[in-house]
């Protein structure tokens, strides 16, 4: 084999392990547009006879899995054991999904289900991947954090250098995951996906800002314990145990319990949600029976 051969083969597989890696960073994009296609294109497949086309969408099931799984590793090098459990259920319900729509010769509930999560993908990247959005929704809930703090907490921060707002010299740093995108994301994600009138629809858009403002309490509080140092049990023995109990733990249950309201909520506006679980439920209520 010839010496230019050896390098245009050397620079294949570098190109490959490159793509490689960049496709794991970015399994989200994979996930996305297989549902994308899947969902765009399943009218044309049906005219084709094409019967079993939505059951592709199990491949980026398979990949969403994949991704909360990466999620879940990354978050055992922290202390928020929320997400890390949240993340490991959601890598096996993903997995479970993909699962049930191989098996399962039915379309409803798993295609509002694919399309709920396509949805909710498709508002959230926009701010994940694109600096200047990331950033102006980054500064923007670090100022309204900064005046609820101010105005309802009774304390004097200031907002440094990269969204970081310093309370009695604690620095906290706001990022996107700070911004509650995923929670509105979801939530948007499941009022569009539903059989719904639109009259209806846009009324359970008042979600949204109540979920934002709603985050905007849960960081002011955060801060503010975590500035007055409230919470020094000696547990952990640092500063940071303020920091632990107000944002991992008592926050976590705050979320929780907004989420378990609008949830009510949105079974009260919309019983075609009550219907997608119930069919979820008696999906897998019937494998269990067999």
């Amino acid at each position: 084999m010839h010496k230019y051969q050896k390098l245009n083969i050397q620079k294949l597989y570098q190109i490959y392990i490159y793509l490689t890696i960049r496709l794991l960073m970015n399994v989200m994009w994979i996930v996305l547009a297989i549902f994308l296609i899947i969902l765009i294109f399943e009218r044309v497949a049906e005219r084709l006879g094409i019967d079993r086309w939505y059951k592709l969408s199990s491949i980026g099931w398979i990949f969403l899995s994949i991704y909360w799984l990466s999620s879940f590793i990354a978050y055992l090098d922290t202390d928020d054991f929320v997400n890390m459990l949240l993340t490991l259920l959601a890598a096996i319900f993903s997995f479970i999904i993909a699962f049930k729509i191989i098996i399962d010769n039915r379309k409803y509930p798993w295609k509002n289900i694919t399309l709920w999560v396509t949805i909710s993908i498709l508002i959230i990247f926009p701010f994940y991947k694109i600096p200047i959005l990331r950033d102006f929704l980054i500064d923007m809930v670090a100022n309204h954090t900064l005046f609820i703090l101010s105005s309802v907490f009774n304390a004097s921060g200031e907002i440094i250098t990269d969204a970081t707002i310093i309370l009695n010299g604690f620095p906290v740093s706001i990022v996107i995951g700070c911004t509650a995108i995923e929670s509105m994301a979801f939530f948007a994600g499941l009022i569009l996906c539903l059989n719904a009138p639109l009259k209806r629809k846009i009324i359970a858009l008042v979600f949204i800002p109540v979920i934002y403002i709603a985050n905007l309490f849960r960081n002011a509080f955060a801060i503010y314990a975590y500035g007055n140092q409230l919470f020094q049990f000696g547990i952990i023995g640092t500063a940071h145990e303020s920091f632990f109990w107000a944002h991992n733990v008592i926050a976590k249950i705050y979320s929780f319990l907004v989420v378990v309201i609008l949830a009510y909520l949105t079974f009260k506006i919309f019983p075609e949600f009550l219907t997608l679980i119930e069919d979820i439920i008696s999906s897998f209520k019937k494998d269990v029976d067999k």
